[in-house]
């Protein structure tokens, strides 16, 4: 699609289409921070080309600041700024952006590739995730990688590091990300961890966590230089917590007894080298090295274990100050510092390159060589007492068996079998400190985005910065597409509120379950129902598998909750969205908890989130000694300069929270969903104020269940007439087949199982946020014309030929409005018994041997009707590269994105005969390995729907 350009400020934009009135108001608010070179605050709501936005109004400017330091013809009225900011010499300032993960960044890039702009790029990561050196990747823990790899690269001992040369891989790959890196590095055996680093030194634009760039020693470890540049910090909304904890730390009694066996261990190690007479010079200078290394923990176990607590509490605050008489006691002062950073990076060499038990891995006197750092490692212009008021030590004591370790491969020292652990907190409740070091290193303009930052009034008072430029963007939806709804009364007519008084009722627990079972029979397919706890999740469904409220959520929807551990998230997403994409059941029902796993990265588009269920408002546990000390902090007269108080900030986090729940629905601009608050405190205006703008002109507050069950029923009628079971991603694209609705109060409507499968996509890479041309809404008998590139050569086996012959004459809209199924890799669409109109329509999937290999064109047409037309293009420009360049591993690469849900399985497998002859057993192990399955045997789908015009 060719670029549409307009004009900002003087500031020439290229944008993949015209923009909707709320991207273009965000661009000029980007443009004019940029132009001021000043700070500013912008929430643009998901769905609606925020990342795009931001990547083509900041590369713009950047471009017309290059044109003009390189003394180009500026048009008259230019007000560009001439002063060159150090650092920068005559180029243009950096770009700097930062999101909260590396998979947050991967699909940055992948927007950044959709436009115009090709920028120098490099992505900052660690050796864990882009070293590709066999003996490296073995090691158990980061420290030990980090230590290892830099031994090999002093010694030149790396052929990875050896090959490394940026500018052959920039010339023909200009924009990677992470993967990409990965792949490139395997390809051309170059280390992908130090090619970033190369690559970063002229990079436009450098891609990071944020995490890396606002922990000062991790973005001195990576050779961040923030000077003159623009920083972007994505997804901001948790960046005061970010900035918070690097910035503070935990030291514990075993902490310090691990160190000393560490070093025990190390100096036994010495004592040998010395009786043996083989060791180095430098041995008898390494052993008092470690000497004095050992005296200082056992005198800073000591010094701990000394600390008396008050009234016989096992818990003590003590100012921010203490941190320093506590180390001084063991002789670390401000002075003596950096003769301990020598020391510890002593130790933590010798036992990540020397010693071979896995046990022995640097880790806790890499830890403790960290929280050292913390304490004294300051910026110029900030003084240590200045930092320490921003601070408070906390002491408790805790049971031993709480903190019991699985690596109790020795007993470290005659401290670690008390039966209590001491533990000191070193806690910052000032996120401005990690900000402040960070702005004083220059930088020019700091953007904080994201797509719920509501309410923003805390931010410039916590981060203490000014934002004179700030925005709160409407959404790019109509208002029917959304339904915002208080419940103040349960179908019970009993109050809802789950305050600490009043949640542990019998009344209000069953008037809640029953509320969500009506709930659960009006929406369908997805639906989320948030909590402000786990404690409180896991209690109530006790409480309702007991009372029979549970199974008569069950009866209507299949209930997952949202797993504690990280690990089991994904199998439980998983087997979450085989449900919805089932034709079998009415959706699922997903318990999860505000601020937990499910509300931060995840996305619901279409079909896997309907609604949005807030049980109630989650403020932190007040009774957490760090929220206490928090709002303490806030209210103490030191900082009464503040304009945010403790209670303040109490309740904005507890609605921070909601707002970023809520955004797991209406993933795009031909999203629709539900959003329900059901506790009565929402009712207030107060409240409604502080969830995100766009969603405060369609809050209704309803006194009467009944009212909002008619309400509510109307919605989700009107919208499924209206866009019907589209295809998310692809809506004007997509055959669309409209099944027979059994009604809102009963089972949801059933869908052909080709737009399920795209409906079940587990995240959106790029949101749909296209506008159209023509109306955006396709009318469920007729289906718009697929659109392509043109411009792709033929290859031998006839793919590229029949891609451009189906983009002029195949997969045409039959009358009905639906692709009539072709017969590939043996599909049987041979006729049916007819079915009730009512009746569930579902995919039989069998095993049959292939007849006949079937042809290209088939193969296409049957891609072009099951993949989105964004998937469909990255399988075009996946094939294009393969033809090129006969690399097989990117081409799996790209294919593990295109396919990776298990419904499109055999389409990587029909694609194994057009594959080159040399890579076919490469790909074929490729296709066990990721599906499960071999090649001998085909998937057999009956048919989908049988087609009601004929």
């Amino acid at each position: 699609m060719e670029a549409v350009e307009f004009t900002i400020d003087n500031v020439n934009v290229k944008f993949p289409f015209k923009p909707y009135p709320c991207q273009f108001v965000y661009m000029e608010k980007v443009i004019q921070c940029l132009q001021q070179s000043t700070n500013a605050i912008l929430e643009s709501p998901t769905g609606t080309g925020k990342t795009l936005c931001l990547l083509c109004a900041t590369l713009a400017w950047r471009e017309e600041q290059l044109r003009y330091r390189n003394g180009m013809a500026v048009g008259e009225g230019n007000v560009w700024d001439t002063r060159t900011p150090a650092g920068c010499g005559e180029g243009a300032p950096k770009i700097i952006y930062a999101s909260r993960t590396h998979s947050q960044l991967s699909q940055v890039i992948r927007e950044l590739k959709n436009t115009s702009y090709r920028p120098r790029v490099s992505i900052i990561g660690s050796r864990e995730q882009m070293c590709i050196h066999p003996e490296v990747q073995r090691k158990e823990t980061n420290t030990e990688k980090v230590h290892l790899c830099r031994a090999k690269v002093k010694a030149n001992s790396c052929v990875y590091y050896n090959n490394v040369d940026a500018k052959r891989l920039q010339n023909s790959e200009p924009i990677m990300d992470i993967e990409d890196l990965v792949v490139a590095g395997n390809r051309h055996r170059m280390c992908p961890y130090y090619l970033a680093r190369e690559l970063k030194q002229d990079a436009d634009i450098i891609f990071m966590p944020y995490n890396y760039l606002l922990d000062a020693k991790t973005r001195k470890m990576h050779g961040v230089d923030v000077r003159g540049a623009v920083v972007i910090l994505d997804e901001a909304h948790n960046i005061e917590k970010v900035c918070e904890e690097a910035t503070s730390f935990d030291l514990t009694s075993l902490d310090i007894a691990y160190c000393i066996a560490d070093v025990d261990y190390l100096l036994q190690m010495k004592k040998e080298e010395l009786v043996e007479g083989d060791g180095e010079s430098t041995s008898d200078d390494d052993f008092k090295a470690l000497l004095n290394l050992k005296e200082f923990f056992l005198t800073l176990e000591k010094t701990l274990d000394s600390i008396p607590f008050q009234l016989d509490s096992t818990e003590d605050t003590r100012p921010g100050d203490f941190i320093l008489t506590f180390f001084a006691r063991s002789g670390l002062t401000l002075d003596t510092w950096p003769a301990f950073v020598d020391q510890c990076g002593l130790a933590i060499s010798l036992l990540t390159s020397e010693v071979k038990s896995m046990h022995r891995s640097g880790v806790n006197m890499q830890k403790m060589l960290d929280l050292v750092k913390v304490v004294f490692n300051h910026s110029e212009g900030i003084s240590l007492e200045e930092c320490t008021l921003q601070y408070k030590v906390h002491l408790k004591l805790e049971k031993a068996q709480k903190k019991a370790r699985s690596d109790v491969w020795t007993v470290p020292s005659a401290s670690s079998d008390k039966k209590d652990t001491r533990v000191l907190g070193y806690w910052c409740f000032s996120p401005g400190l990690a900000m402040k070091e960070l702005l004083v290193q220059g930088v020019r303009s700091l953007i904080l985005t994201s797509g719920t930052l509501s309410p923003l009034t805390s931010f410039s008072s916590e981060l203490q910065i000014e934002f004179p430029v700030s925005y709160e963007g409407p959404h790019v939806i109509q208002k029917d597409q959304v339904f915002v709804g208080v419940v103040c009364k349960g179908c019970d007519n009993f109050p809802l509120n789950s305050s600490f008084s009043k949640r542990s009722s019998e009344e209000y627990q069953n008037s809640l379950g029953n509320t969500i079972v009506n709930f659960a029979r009006i929406v369908p397919h997805g639906m989320l129902v948030f909590f402000p706890s786990y404690s409180l999740m896991y209690s109530f469904m006790d409480t309702w598998k007991a009372n029979g409220i549970a199974q008569r959520i069950e009866s209507q929807k299949p209930i997952f909750l949202e797993p504690k551990k990280k690990a089991d998230l994904s199998p439980t997403m998983d087997a979450f969205y085989e449900k919805i994409a089932d034709p079998k059941y009415s959706g699922a029902v997903f318990f999860a908890v505000c601020r937990g796993k499910v509300s931060e990265g995840l996305d619901f588009a279409d079909m896997n989130g309907r609604a949005v269920i807030i049980t109630g408002l989650p403020f932190p546990p007040r009774m957490d000694p760090r929220v206490d000390l928090k709002m303490k902090y806030l209210d103490d007269g030191q900082h009464k300069q503040r304009s945010l108080s403790g209670r303040d900030w109490y309740q904005q986090q507890a609605y921070r929270a909601v707002n970023q729940a809520v955004g797991r629905v209406i993933r795009h601009r031909m999203d629709y969903g539900a959003i329900i608050l059901c506790d009565e405190r929402f009712a207030s205006r107060s409240s409604l104020d502080e969830l995100s703008l766009w969603l405060r002109p369609h809050a209704k507050v309803y006194d009467k269940f009944g009212q909002l069950q008619r309400d509510l029923t109307q919605f989700f009628r009107n919208t499924e007439l209206k866009f019907g079971n589209v295809t998310p991603q692809a809506k004007a694209s997509e055959p669309a087949t409209e099944g027979p609705s059994t009604g809102l109060g009963g089972a949801a409507c059933r869908h052909d199982r080709r737009i399920l499968s795209q409906a079940v996509k587990k995240a959106s890479v790029i949101e749909d946020h296209l506008q159209p041309s023509t109306p955006c809404l396709v009318p469920q008998a007729s289906l718009a014309k697929i659109k392509m590139a043109s411009g792709v050569k033929p290859c031998a086996d006839g793919l590229f030929s029949a891609l451009n012959e189906c983009e002029a004459e195949s997969c045409k809209p039959s009358v009905c409005g639906a692709l009539k199924p072709s017969n590939v890799f043996g599909v049987d669409h041979s006729a049916v018994a007819p079915e009730p109109k009512s009746a569930a329509k579902r995919i039989v999937i069998k095993e049959k041997q292939s007849d006949k290999p079937n042809s290209a064109e088939d193969y296409i047409a049957e891609l072009k009707a099951t993949l989105s037309v964004e998937s469909f293009e990255k399988f075009r420009e996946a094939l294009r590269n393969y033809k090129e360049n006969k690399d097989i591993n990117l081409l799996i690469t790209n294919f593990k994105e295109i396919f990776k849900q298990p419904s499109m399985f055999y389409l990587l497998q029909g694609m194994h005969r057009f594959v080159s002859e040399q890579h076919r057993e490469t790909y074929g192990a490729f296709y066990r390995e990721f599906t499960g399955r071999t090649l001998g045997k085909t998937l057999v789908m009956s048919t989908v729907k049988k087609l009601s015009s004929q």
